[in-house]
């Protein structure tokens, strides 16, 4: 109907800024993930893998949230910000602007883990991301455009973006290895953990090498010796 085709493009003219606001936030943390996850993990540095998705984790949060909390409380900052005053729009889009604010913190989450994906070889686990995104997005908008003509889109991005943090979450396992691990990294700097066997590799890595080191020794002094007798 007229009505809701009037409500849709004020929908999507101010739903669209506002994602462009949180996206701005998200891009400036998510990205610094690239660089150092790729690092550590060329390094084979788990303890490091973890600090860095921690961190962005944490520091993205903290940014996103003070602006999803203020159009939770007062949607209407964010309409008097771009000038809607159609009594429509007016009546409409609090209710969407509250919605895919808070659906904002689960986009962040999810782009922080897609970049970390990528970061770290996993490129084919970030692209399915994507596909369970856009197929229970459009699914979901179909479903409610009968019962929420107004309201469908933004519920279907809120219920697509929970599916993929329930993927990441269930499927990657990305919330299990948030906790710090010096463990592993000092078993990569030491060649393992210290059990009888390994303990007995070290040594006979050491036998060998004291062995071929001795025996050099030997050679030189013994070439020294018959220098002296010359």
């Amino acid at each position: 109907s007229r009505d809701i085709g009037t409500s849709g493009l004020g929908n999507a003219a101010v739903i669209e800024n506002l994602e462009l606001i949180a996206t701005i936030i998200i891009a400036g943390i998510s990205e610094a993930v690239m660089p150092l996850a790729a690092s550590y993990h060329g390094e084979r540095n788990e303890h490091g893998l973890r600090l860095v998705k921690r961190f962005a984790l944490t520091i993205g949060v903290i940014l996103l949230f003070p602006l999803v909390l203020s159009l939770l409380i007062y949607p209407e900052w964010l309409m008097i910000f771009f000038s809607v005053d159609d009594p429509i729009m007016r009546e409409v889009l609090p209710g969407s602007i509250r919605i895919m604010s808070f659906a904002q913190l689960f986009v962040l989450v999810n782009t922080i883990f897609v970049n970390y994906l990528s970061s770290v070889d996993e490129e084919k686990k970030a692209n399915i991301s994507f596909v369970i995104q856009g197929l229970i997005q459009i699914f979901f908008t179909l479903l409610l455009a009968r019962v929420l003509p107004h309201d469908a889109p933004w519920y279907a991005t809120l219920a697509a973006n929970i599916a993929v943090i329930l993927y990441f979450a269930f499927y990657c396992n990305m919330f299990s290895d948030l906790k710090p691990d010096t463990k592993t990294d000092l078993m990569y700097i030491t060649g393992g953990y210290a059990s009888s066997s390994v303990i007995k590799g070290w040594s006979d890595a050491a036998k060998k090498y004291l062995s071929q080191a001795f025996g050099l020794n030997q050679r030189i002094e013994s070439k020294l010796k018959q220098i002296d007798e010359l």
